[in-house]
């Protein structure tokens, strides 16, 4: 069956709450973990995380709507 997408997640369990780590870390991550969470829906109960200052500094300015995990 393999690793289901992030999409696959957030759409089989419409209910939960997720924190979604994004080990890259880039900018361009970033930028797709805020697509696929606004397209299935799921702003509302997400939190972003990642040891990368950039990817949570995208996140932030693409979707200020969405929760962030704290950082310096």
């Amino acid at each position: 069956h393999g690793v289901p997408t992030l999409e696959a997640v957030l759409t089989r369990w419409p209910d939960t709450r997720v924190i979604i780590e994004m080990k890259d870390g880039t900018p361009a991550l970033a930028a797709a973990v805020v697509d696929v969470v606004r397209r299935t829906g799921a702003a509302s109960r997400v939190c972003l995380g990642s040891f990368q200052a950039a990817a949570l500094v995208a996140a932030r300015a693409l979707a200020p709507e969405i929760v962030t995990s704290a950082s310096q």
